[in-house]
């Protein structure tokens, strides 16, 4: 009779460990299907349900369950990313959202490592502030110079570098703030002109200056302070892209119009002419893993906007059933 309990309790203690391995299995299957990643040339299609869509390995697009989120800034090192969801902004950090407790906020940045977010707080007027994700603790900025427009990016994981005025010292240029020692420092002095374009590439900012019509130009200014002159030739640029060692820029040089152009050591070639025939200048670029330029688009004004990618020459429409797209800031 003791044997027979005795088998019984342990069938029972069998059944038990099993029920519980196959739960934890269970729960790491949904930890693992909801975790969400993004490839470089990920973008959302507004004309719907705000569905997102990332380019796989095979170079093509499929949509991406992103549960409702409509992701804005995406970091590929650290699947940290910033989404809008129920009228609120959030930011995903080690799988965990963290809601951004104000109603109003603009140029959500995610640093390079994934570990701060950068915004403006957008209320009566525009607040620097960063989010400390590991402690969860917004941190407003304290710097001395006056931020101009929003001309800010990350440098490094911990810096941030903008465009800015120091009236105390009477100084204009290109500062940098130290998120953790809380130090700023002027690494470029603008003493004839003033900034047009700012944005963090590789390992430096590339920024347009502009010599108050004189002339403008396009510089690349490392986190020390190092300039390295690109081209005289750029006007204007609304994005910028860099692939093996050339620049993609979407903006306007000298003596031409609105384009996508290529720099390659100081030679700048134009890559779009009559196919698509709008371009919309505001969306930006991306690239993909292919490392092939996108673009959005349109065939003529009053149609819808597809995106177009190009390569080797050829520009290509990627589907005639995607609309109303955006690009994904991903780093």
């Amino acid at each position: 009779m003791a044997k027979r309990k005795c088998k019984r309790l342990m069938i029972l203690i069998q059944l038990m460990i099993t029920t519980v391995f196959f739960l934890g299995c269970k729960k790491e299957r949904i930890e693992e299907i909801s975790k969400i990643n993004l490839n470089k040339g990920a973008f959302v299609d507004e004309s719907t349900n705000y569905e997102t869509f990332n380019f796989n390995s095979e170079n093509t697009y499929e949509e991406v369950d992103t549960e409702g989120k409509v992701i804005t800034n995406f970091n590929m090192e650290s699947n940290t990313y910033t989404f809008y969801k129920d009228n609120s902004f959030y930011v995903n950090y080690n799988s965990k959202d963290i809601k951004i407790e104000h109603n109003k906020i603009a140029s959500l940045k995610v640093s390079p490592e994934g570990n701060y977010v950068f915004y403006f707080i957008n209320d009566e007027y525009l607040e620097p502030a960063i989010m400390d994700l590991k402690n969860e603790k917004e941190i407003l900025l304290g710097n001395k110079a006056v931020i101009s427009g929003q001309f800010i990016d990350w440098i490094t994981d911990t810096k941030l570098a903008y465009y800015g005025v120091n009236t105390e010292e009477k100084t204009t240029g290109i500062f940098t703030y130290d998120v953790k020692t809380e130090k700023e420092d002027n690494i470029y002095k603008i003493n004839n002109g003033y900034v047009k374009f700012l944005k963090h590439i590789d390992d430096g900012l590339a920024l347009v200056e502009e010599h108050y019509g004189e002339d403008t130009v396009l510089n690349i200014i490392s986190v020390n302070g190092d300039v390295t002159e690109i081209s005289r030739e750029v006007i204007d640029i609304n994005d910028i892209e860099s692939i093996n060692n050339k620049l993609y820029l979407l903006g306007r040089v000298k003596n031409n119009s609105y384009s996508i152009y290529e720099l390659d050591n100081g030679v700048v070639k134009r890559l779009l002419f009559d196919f698509p025939s709008v371009l919309y200048a505001e969306k930006g670029l991306s690239v993909n893993e292919a490392g092939e330029i996108l673009f959005v688009g349109s065939a003529s004004n009053g149609q819808p906007d597809h995106v177009y990618k190009y390569s080797d020459g050829t520009v290509v429409l990627v589907s005639s059933d995607i609309t109303n797209c955006n690009f994904i800031n991903i780093n």
